[in-house]
């Protein structure tokens, strides 16, 4: 049955498999970026780091991304989505519906929602922002659906951020295209209800935002 997780080591084979790409993620391939992904893999769960995964009826591992939890604030980031390399002839927008690259994007945003973290930022190439925010946003999701979404900053080719989250959504290193850093928030009335349902808010969202 398809269906997302949270991948940790035990998930080593599959997930090598979507390593061995030559297509998402191609900038970040370096000598050591592999081992990279892998070390997140192996701390995904009992670190600050969680890798989601999509597997389809045949639990074939098809897609993963890796959420980075922020100790100084409360949001994280979306460090990176590998997409099976299978894949690498395939149009961008049926790749992300086969591969079920919204599913494990979801499952890493509803795990924050249920640790209080209500916003993260991700990035994307701004040569094809445009084709790929119309994508990813074209069949609804609990992203599409429960979040504001805005450009933060763009990051120059071949510029260092500065930043540190900005630093680790672009691997360390200088990036060869332009990259859009996007914010992701949670929608008010979606914040309120869930800090209402855990007590911290004493008045319904109707009572106190009522015209």
């Amino acid at each position: 049955m398809r269906h997302a997780r949270l991948l940790t080591i035990d998930d080593l084979d599959q997930f090598k498999e979507l390593i061995n790409r030559r297509y998402h993620a191609k900038e970040l391939k370096a000598e050591d970026s592999d081992n990279k992904f892998i070390k997140c893999l192996s701390e995904s769960g009992i670190s600050s780091r969680r890798v989601y995964g999509y597997f389809n009826d045949f639990n074939e591992l098809l897609s993963a991304s890796c959420q980075y939890l922020w100790t100084e604030m409360p949001f994280y980031t979306m460090t990176w989505g590998l997409i099976h390399p299978k894949f690498s002839n395939t149009p961008f927008n049926k790749s992300v519906e086969e591969s079920g690259a919204r599913e494990s994007f979801d499952i890493a945003v509803k795990y924050g929602e249920s640790v209080n973290r209500f916003q993260f930022f991700y990035g994307m190439t701004l040569k094809n922002f445009k084709t790929r925010r119309d994508i990813w946003l074209d069949k609804e999701s609990h992203l599409s659906k429960n979040y504001e979404r805005n450009i933060e900053t763009i990051i120059k080719a071949g510029t260092d951020p500065g930043y540190s989250p900005w630093k680790q959504i672009v691997g360390y290193q200088p990036r060869a295209n332009d990259i859009v850093i996007r914010s992701c928030r949670l929608k008010n009335k979606n914040t309120y209800e869930i800090l209402y349902q855990q007590g911290l808010i004493d008045i319904p969202y109707d009572n106190l935002y009522k015209d």
